[in-house]
C-alpha cells in the first residue's frame, strides 16, 4: 500500500494502490485512502449466479460503516459493466442489507462515485444510479479515470 495518498492522483500511475497487478480477477477493496474507499467490482460471467462478488461487496460496505465515520466510495465498474448485470440473488441480498443499513449509510456515506472508462456506458450508470438514488442523501457522481474520480469523492467529503 502507498504511504503516500497524494500518490494515486498522479495520472502516470498504472494502478490504484492496494489494487493487485492488470488481469486480476475478482471483487477488490482498498482502504488505504480512508475515508475514499476504493473498490473494484468484477463482471460477472453468464450462469453465474455472483453471490459470492455481492457478498464481498457487502461486507466492505459493512466494514465501513463499522467505522462510524464519513466516507465516499469510489468503484471501478469497468469489468462490472462488461457483463451482464447482477443476478437475482444479487439484487435481492443487496435489497436485504440496505434494508437493514438504510439510516447507517445514509448517515456516514457522502457519496458514491463510478469509475468507467468509456463515456457513454458512464453516462448510463451515472443516471442509473441517480434514478436508483432517488431522494437519497448520498450524492451519485462517475469520472472517466481514478485520480479525477477520488479527487470527486474528496470534494464529497469536504
Amino acid at each position: 500500500m502507498n504511504s503516500n495518498p497524494d500518490a494515486c492522483m498522479n495520472a502516470q500511475a498504472p494502478e490504484p494502490p492496494g489494487f493487485p497487478a492488470p488481469g486480476v480477477d475478482g471483487f477488490q477493496a482498498d482502504f488505504s485512502l480512508w475515508p475514499v474507499l476504493l473498490a473494484r467490482l468484477p463482471g460477472r460471467q453468464p450462469g453465474q449466479p455472483g453471490l459470492e462478488r455481492a457478498r464481498q461487496w457487502l461486507d466492505t460496505l459493512e466494514a465501513a460503516l463499522q467505522r462510524q465515520q464519513p466516507f465516499a466510495v469510489v468503484c471501478d465498474m469497468n469489468a462490472y459493466i462488461s457483463h451482464k448485470g447482477e443476478s437475482p440473488e444479487e439484487k435481492k441480498a443487496a435489497a436485504l442489507w440496505m434494508k437493514r443499513h438504510l439510516a447507517a449509510f445514509h448517515q456516514y456515506c457522502r457519496g458514491n462515485v463510478y469509475v468507467i472508462g468509456d463515456e457513454a456506458a458512464r453516462a448510463a450508470l451515472l443516471a442509473s444510479g441517480r434514478q436508483q438514488a432517488g431522494a437519497s442523501p448520498v450524492r451519485i457522481a462517475a469520472a472517466a479515470t481514478l485520480p479525477e474520480a477520488v479527487a470527486l469523492a474528496r470534494q464529497m467529503l469536504a
